[in-house]
This record gives C-alpha cells, sequence and structure tokens, in this order.
C-alpha cells in the first residue's frame, strides 16, 4: 500500500507550511520570509515580524490562511503586508 502522506508535496499554498515556517523567528524562518518578501515585492527588507504567528488547529484545510506581517526596509519605511493563501 502506499503511503500518501510521505509522497505529497509541500508547497506555499499548504496552511501548516505556510504559517508555521513564515511566522516563526529563528534565523531560518526570517531568511526564508525577508526573501519572499523581497523577491516579490521589492522591498529591501531590514526587519519583519509576523503579527499573527499561532495556527488555529480549527483552521487548518479550511479555505485560507492569512499571515500580517510588520516590514521596515533598510531607507526606515514601514509596510503592513499581508500574506494570504485560498483555495
Amino acid at each position: 500500500m502506499e503511503n500518501t502522506k510521505a509522497n505529497t508535496v509541500l508547497d506555499y499554498c499548504n496552511d501548516v507550511f505556510f504559517k508555521y515556517t513564515l511566522s516563526r523567528e529563528d534565523e531560518g524562518s526570517v531568511y526564508a520570509r525577508n526573501t519572499i518578501i523581497e523577491r516579490v515585492t521589492g522591498i529591501k527588507v531590514k526587519e519583519s515580524t509576523v503579527q499573527n504567528p499561532n495556527l488555529d488547529p480549527g483552521t487548518i484545510g479550511k479555505k485560507r490562511i492569512i499571515l500580517d506581517v510588520h516590514v521596515k526596509d533598510e531607507k526606515g519605511r514601514f509596510f503592513n503586508l499581508e500574506m494570504q493563501t485560498t483555495y
């Protein structure tokens, strides 16, 4: 019998991957979050902070998940970004 969970490809639209990976404050998560923000928006990120880092188990697999991020760029400007996935 084939294990379908082991063969599932994770992508940025996966609720758990999206929220867990990008909302943590460890070096890898901050780097991934800032790199995605820079490549998508062109903003040169100096600091970024996730405003709602908790993943509610009741929302996993539901219609969408939202990640609000406060960003400070290298010029000292502040941005409030909302990243979301929808199905």
